[in-house]
């Protein structure tokens, strides 16, 4: 009885004993299975960080590139022809403006062919009026003398073009000697027919007389200011003009220039301002 007792004893031990190292095992193996699970979700973390990290200096690179590049190509030059068209020099400037892709804006007057006007036009440049007679003894003789000329040029440029033009150079500037103190008169005129009127920021110089085309490429180059809106006064009535644009063109690209037309919703240089 003694020896049974003792053999179930020891079962009973051995029972126990094997209980205690399946729930070791257990609890082991569901240790490690959850430091394998921490483990995994850390690394998973790991690289959506590393992503978002990467995907984000991605982000701020294109946007500095962006940023850097509209700073590049905010130098500007918008080449401006007044007095316009003239037979013996307008087709000489559109050769040259065409052969460069660059565009200008005219501000023409009732001289030179029709078929001038519409050249300039059907060649993708912009067409602003200065007036019809462009002399300044008609056109300054009163404010209503002005806007009766003005009116004219505006006809001819509609019937020419099928648009009407509403931006204007004044004869002068607006901020001339020659129209006998009537700008106060007509400059808010101006604005309230819904005119805009455009000035400049830089002039050729060639209003007067230039012996060679060195002098309007010289005046023009030397005062155009980087990472600015140049709004460059020249005429294409003046042959030593015409001689200077190509070279005035591949300055402005060789400096970074790009070259735009003005319109209703740009900037416009003004001698005297008025509310728009």
């Amino acid at each position: 009885m003694e020896y049974i007792g003792t053999m179930k004893k020891s079962r009973i031990l051995i029972g126990l004993i094997s209980i205690v190292i399946i729930l070791f095992g257990v609890v082991t193996f569901a240790s490690h299975a959850h430091s394998e699970k921490l483990s995994a979700e850390s690394s998973a973390r790991s690289k959506m960080s590393s992503k978002k990290i990467a995907s984000s200096r991605v982000s701020s690179s294109s946007s500095s590139a962006k940023v850097a590049s509209e700073k590049a190509n905010d130098s500007i030059i918008y080449l401006t022809f007044d007095d316009g068209p003239q037979e013996s020099t307008t087709p000489q400037l559109l050769k040259i403006l065409k052969k460069e892709q660059v565009h200008a804006t005219f501000f023409v007057t009732g001289h030179g062919p029709d078929s001038l006007i519409k050249q300039e036009y059907e060649q993708g440049n912009v067409i602003g009026l200065h007036t019809m007679t462009h002399d300044y003894a008609t056109v300054y003789a009163s404010p209503a003398a002005y806007f009766n000329d003005l009116q004219q040029i505006s006809d001819r440029v509609y019937r020419l073009t099928g648009e009407r033009s509403m931006m204007v150079r004044v004869p002068g500037g607006s901020a001339n000697q020659v129209s006998h103190g009537l700008m106060p008169q007509i400059l808010p005129q101006l604005v309230q027919k819904g005119y805009k009127y455009f000035d400049w920021n830089i002039s050729s110089g060639d209003g007067g007389y230039e012996a060679t085309a060195e002098e309007p490429y010289q005046h023009v180059t030397t005062t155009l200011v980087p990472h600015s809106k140049n709004v460059v006064l020249m005429h294409d009535t003046k042959q030593t003009s015409i001689d200077a644009v190509q070279r005035i063109i591949e300055f402005g690209k060789a400096n970074g220039y790009k070259f735009e037309t003005l319109n209703m919703n740009s900037w416009a240089p003004q001698q005297i301002s008025m509310p728009q």
